[in-house]
């Protein structure tokens, strides 16, 4: 770490004494440091046993018949940052297949209204107005959003060439989503150093 530059104080909750220090005084950005106290805050305000809950239901009337349901099907956020997150492997597998599969067993085959999707569990602007563009198109810097789905990331892969041409856009996750950008990235070095 010859060339890091770190900053650290621990004083004593009790008694504000401190306890240790190296370069306390000196500015440093926060960084994934800040991942501690966010942290902390959430087991204080939340508790270690919070559960973040999804909800679907739906309004109107189901025609037995047909099986048309005259209304809309909700779905309400409960701000749980891991639904469809490739971070925890087996705990939402398929889930919106289960979805359907819930909706169906309800006798729904047809919806005559719409899908809503009620994102406003928190009553704040997502990401921070003074986060960096390139931090912003990285996974790590997802908002808070009440409804998070696939980490809120779109996976674009790249075909990349030799250094100095345009990498071509192949295949985009998840499947179907109706998107266009503009690429302005150059192939260079064996890193990936693009943003969205």
């Amino acid at each position: 770490m010859v060339s890091a530059s770190v900053s650290f104080a621990l004083r004593d909750a009790e008694n504000g004494e401190m306890i240790f220090e190296h370069n306390s005084s000196k500015s440093l950005s926060q960084a994934s440091v800040m991942k501690l106290i966010t942290t902390a805050a959430a087991l204080e305000l939340l508790g270690p046993d919070h559960i973040f809950t999804t909800t679907i239901g739906y309004t109107g009337k189901i025609r037995k018949g047909s099986g048309t349901l005259d209304g809309n099907i909700l779905i309400k956020g409960g701000g749980d940052p891991s639904l469809g997150s490739d971070k925890f492997p087996g705990c939402y597998e398929k889930f919106m297949e289960k979805w359907v599969s819930e909706i169906q067993k309800l006798g729904i085959k047809k919806i005559r209204g719409r899908v809503i999707a009620d994102d406003s569990y928190f009553d704040y602007k997502p990401v921070p107005p003074k986060w960096n563009w390139e931090d912003m198109g990285n996974y790590y810097g997802a908002g808070a959003y009440g409804i998070s789905i696939f980490d809120n990331t779109l996976k674009i892969h790249f075909q990349t060439g030799p250094e100095g041409t345009k990498p071509v856009a192949g295949m985009i996750e998840p499947e179907g989503s109706d998107i266009s950008f503009i690429n302005d990235l150059t192939a260079a070095g064996s890193t990936d150093e693009g943003y969205a």
